[in-house]
């Protein structure tokens, strides 16, 4: 009989305890993925129901952005839990020389400096590069990026 009291002692009608997670992300309109299993909607998203103390592969990809890995522990206490992924937006090189040497570059529209030039920073967003030298005719060239995220340019500038 005092086997059955400790027993029962023991158990417990409680529900498990869980947590939601607010999933954000900067900038907003993300997928994001647990253990590699896609969450329904973009960021910002709640995921309730999270069971406390698991640790989850949270991953969060958004096009033209580095994605973002994380390997997250749950609290054990459950309740609501917020998540936030920096986004890095990824960005391409272009490589650009000019005959001659010494034409102004613009990409889209902004001064990055004169040829021969490497810009290592430029986003993948980038439509347009422009090219200028006093007594030449401009250059211009629409960026399609390949998948390398590198673009080389060698302009021969027409008087």
């Amino acid at each position: 009989g005092v086997t059955f009291f400790i027993v029962r002692s023991m158990q417990t009608d409680e529900p498990p305890i869980v947590a939601t997670i607010h999933v954000d992300s900067v900038p907003h309109g993300a997928d994001v993925y647990f253990d590699d299993a896609k969450i329904p909607g973009t960021t910002p998203l709640a995921v309730p129901n999270t069971p406390a103390g698991k640790a989850i592969d949270i991953r969060v990809e958004l096009a033209n952005h580095k994605t973002f890995t994380e390997k997250f522990q749950v609290p054990a206490t459950g309740g609501d839990v917020p998540f936030m992924a920096d986004l890095k937006p990824l960005t391409g090189k272009l490589v650009i020389i000019s005959t001659p040497d010494g034409a102004e570059v613009r990409v889209d529209g902004m001064l990055r400096g004169r040829t021969p030039i490497t810009i290592s920073d430029v986003g993948l967003d980038a439509k347009h590069l422009e090219l200028r030298l006093k007594d030449y005719q401009p250059f211009s060239q629409v960026l399609k990026w390949p998948p390398s995220g590198e673009i080389d340019v060698d302009a021969k500038l027409q008087r």
